[in-house]
């Protein structure tokens, strides 16, 4: 997608592998998971963790792929927003890249 068409930039801030059931209360909730009506994770109330495990469920399950209790190994990306980028002209460049990214201030 050419920079002048994109309404976001994002920073990644970290990058780290992990096992899916490693996820923090704190992640889940930011993921956009809502706590689950019914436990779900023998002797734990109701957390934005088993919602996150329902979710991961009814996306991977469906597609015989690994499920929450399988553990897999996960990439997790942090990231976040820029806000106030603009594009300034490098005058007349001719490579794929002639717009340059600044921020505004």
């Amino acid at each position: 997608m050419p920079k002048e068409a994109t309404r976001i930039f994002l920073q990644v801030t970290n990058v780290r592998v992990e096992q899916l059931q490693d996820i923090t209360e704190a992640d889940a909730e930011a993921e956009g998971c809502q706590p689950m009506t019914t436990p779900r994770i023998a002797g734990v109330g109701r957390t934005y963790m088993q919602g996150f495990a329902e979710l991961w469920d009814s996306i991977y399950i469906k597609k015989r792929e690994q499920a929450w209790f399988d553990n897999p190994w996960v990439w997790v990306i942090e990231f976040e927003v820029l806000p106030n980028f603009k594009f300034a002209d490098r005058g007349g460049a001719d490579t794929a890249d002639q717009n340059a990214l600044q921020y505004a201030t």
